[in-house]
């Protein structure tokens, strides 16, 4: 049993290792080539590896320590620098996209897929975005802050929504229970702000200098980590969720103690074991119908819509060209829409079909977007 386990974790590793390497070489995202390796490697295709439950949980606690990473590199004055136009493109680009999911989900039967697919097509990927802005050196323009603060607030909320939706799927259907659980979102959110004004930020600092020197002030950030993970989990919400809101508390602590430089090692081990069993449960031969592939083709369809019309409030102040490139720069979904997709899967919604559209989804719209979001950035700035 032991070396079976050793052997699916060898060639899990591998294989999303070698998926990673070459959508890199193509010029893409690594998490494309690790979803892709799963998919054709995982039981529905080749078969070359069946996840077992040992690594099932350690995909888990790797997504955890993804967020955890996720909410490490955000930076709040980012937020500020942006400002109101973020807030509108964000807040715009979650009501549209969840509304077009939602009402897809009716459309196919269900209050409890419309629910999921809204909050799939809702978060954008804050790593897929800065990556093309960064080789532009386009970060400080205004369309970079712009979309850089959007996308920020696309994943809080993302998160916030992933966690409502978790809940009332679960069994949180009566008014009360879902009013307890928007109360501890709430209080989530409302302990998160206090640790990240002053002076309650500088708690988690002072907390990790009384840790020793070395692999100490890492130990206790993943001890924190770890431990909202678990308080969000038995308050019904995803543990993502408290991962999350624990990297973004101890953000600014931690760039003293070189925190995300620390936690990058165990994030790029432990994070490809997710995308590679997220890809393995995906069936490819549910988008060989005319029915599945047009399922996805229409979410992702939905998918830049949702976020194209969130983007046109900064049409006001920059003009439509510029609006069109915010756009552009919301859509790729990366590792938030594949967090949701999993988390649809747990739940008993994402099944069969519409499991498999939505992972093309999230991979489509990561492919497709870093090349159309340069092309608008040079009409923009032109």
């Amino acid at each position: 049993m032991e070396g079976n386990l050793l052997l699916e974790l060898t060639l899990i590793f591998a294989l999303a290792g070698l998926g990673g390497l070459l959508a890199t070489r193509a010029g893409l995202p690594a998490v494309v080539g690790e979803l892709l390796a799963g998919v054709i490697a995982g039981p529905h295709a080749l078969g070359l590896v069946r996840t077992s439950e040992p690594t099932r949980a350690l995909a888990e606690v790797g997504v955890v320590f993804l967020l955890f990473e996720a909410g490490l590199a955000q930076d709040a004055r980012v937020l500020v620098a942006a400002g109101k136009e973020a807030a509108l493109v964000a807040l715009g680009g979650v009501i549209a996209s969840f509304l077009g999911g939602l009402a897809l989900g009716a459309a196919l039967g269900g209050i409890g897929e419309g629910l999921f697919l809204g909050a799939a097509l809702v978060a954008t990927s804050v790593g897929v975005t800065a990556r093309v802005l960064q080789q532009r050196r386009a970060e400080a323009s205004r369309v970079g802050r712009v979309v850089l603060g959007a996308a920020i607030l696309d994943d809080i909320l993302g998160l916030l929504l992933l966690a409502l939706v978790t809940g009332a799927v679960s069994g949180a259907t009566s008014v009360v229970k879902l009013g307890l659980l928007i109360l501890d979102v709430l209080a989530l959110l409302g302990a998160t702000l206090i640790f990240l004004l002053r002076p309650g930020r500088r708690l988690p600092a002072r907390v990790m200098e009384g840790a020793p020197h070395g692999a100490g002030p890492f130990v206790v950030a993943a001890a924190i980590g770890l431990a909202l993970s678990l308080l969000t989990q038995s308050l019904g919400l995803a543990p993502v969720v408290g991962a999350f809101f624990a990297g973004l508390i101890l953000a600014e602590a931690g760039e003293g103690f070189g925190l995300k430089e620390k936690v990058e090692p165990l994030v790029s081990f432990l994070a490809p074991f997710f995308f590679f069993s997220v890809g393995a449960e995906a069936d490819p031969g549910a988008l060989t119908s005319w029915a599945g592939l047009g399922l996805a083709l229409l979410l992702t369809a939905l998918a830049v819509a949702g976020k194209v019309i969130g983007s046109l409030p900064a049409a006001s102040t920059g003009g439509l060209k510029a609006a069109l490139a915010v756009g552009w720069g919301m859509v790729p979904r990366g590792e938030v829409g594949l967090v949701v997709a999993s988390a649809g899967m747990s739940a008993g919604v994402f099944q069969g079909t519409l499991y498999s559209a939505v992972i093309s989804m999230v991979a489509l719209t990561t492919i497709l977007a870093p090349p159309l979001f340069a092309r608008a950035l040079n009409r923009a700035e032109g």
